[in-house]
């Protein structure tokens, strides 16, 4: 779907029955799998910005949206209700610490782990990381790219490691991974061996 109506990301709920999604203009909506119906869940939601990427936290019962352009990360409950989670509208960097004072720059893709941990990609110059916020703990650290570097593919040790342009993540149940560059034009694989 294009124009007005540009979904950048997707996600299910727990029991695989709904597909949830934002479209760029904020509109929250779902759409029933078996009855190929889509219904209107919040017409915008109260989050600055376009381009929202989304997942479902099995543990919280709610999803998490980040906004690139808002340099930000949002809770947002099954009725729409938004509610700003980590992140700094007013500030772009990619900074570490609790959740209150975490700064991201451009976040992009989101996704969970089974211990409910959310990680996040960015995408900028200088800012190409993977970012984990500890649940529990309240805590985010940058786990995988190497702040400062110009985009690039560079494997290895993680912090050392090098992105270009990072746009998805994706969990694989195992511990590790999946990346989606969009300049780079690649997939890789994120693992501790």
């Amino acid at each position: 779907v294009g124009g007005n109506n540009e979904i950048i990301s997707c996600t299910l709920d727990e029991g695989e029955e709904w597909l949830y999604f934002v479209n760029n203009q904020g509109k929250f909506q779902r759409f029933h799998l078996q009855n190929q119906t889509i219904e209107v869940i919040k017409e915008k939601l109260d989050i600055p910005g376009t381009s929202f990427h989304i997942v479902y936290h099995k543990l919280h019962d709610c999803f998490y949206v980040c906004s690139p352009s808002a340099y930000s990360i949002y809770k947002v409950e099954r009725d729409g209700t938004a509610n700003l989670f980590s992140g700094n509208s007013n500030s772009a960097n990619s900074i570490d610490g609790p959740i209150a004072d975490a700064q991201y720059h451009s976040p992009n893709g989101i996704t969970v782990d089974e211990d409910g941990n959310i990680y996040v990609v960015q995408s900028s110059q200088g800012h190409h990381l993977l970012r984990k916020i500890i649940i529990g703990q309240d805590y985010v650290s940058t786990i995988a790219g190497k702040k400062g570097a110009n985009e690039g593919q560079v494997s290895g040790i993680p912090l050392e490691s090098t992105f270009h342009w990072p746009q998805s993540v994706s969990y694989d149940g195992e511990g590790g991974f999946w990346i989606g560059e969009y300049w780079g034009c690649a997939v890789r694989k994120y693992a501790i061996e």
